[in-house]
C-alpha cells in the first residue's frame, strides 16, 4: 500500500499514536493486520498530514456523459486528482491510496 518515506513514516505515526503496539511493527504491517484496517489507519494518517482521500460514488446518465460506478479524488492543497471512474469502491480506494503515497514521497 506504502512505500518509501511514506511507509516508514506511517509506521512512526501508528507507533506514536499506539495504533500498533506489535514489537515487529513490519510484521504487523505486511502481514497481521487486516487490509481493511490498515487502509483506514492510512487514511488517518494522510489526514494528519494533510493529503486527503474521498472516494465519491457517481451515477450520470445524461446528454453529456454516461458513467456509474466510484471517483476518488486525492487532495494535497491547493492541488486534488481526480481518478477516472472505476466499478469499485476497493478499486477506487486503491487507486487514491497509490497517489497519496507518491504526493507523500515527492514531498522535499
Amino acid at each position: 500500500m506504502l512505500n518509501g518515506k511514506a511507509k516508514n513514516d506511517f509506521i512512526i505515526w501508528a507507533l506514536d499514536n499506539k495504533k500498533c503496539n506489535n514489537p515487529h511493527v513490519e510484521y504487523w504491517y505486511n502481514i497481521t493486520v487486516d487490509k481493511g484496517h490498515l487502509s483506514s489507519l492510512i487514511i488517518d494518517w494522510l489526514d494528519s498530514v494533510e493529503i486527503f482521500i474521498s472516494i465519491q460514488y457517481v451515477d450520470v446518465f445524461n446528454d453529456m456523459e454516461n458513467k456509474q460506478g466510484f471517483e476518488a479524488y486525492v487532495t494535497q492543497k491547493p492541488f486534488t486528482s481526480k481518478f477516472r471512474c472505476v466499478n469499485s469502491r476497493h478499486e477506487a480506494l486503491k487507486l487514491a491510496l497509490h497517489e497519496a503515497n507518491e504526493k507523500y514521497n515527492s514531498r522535499p
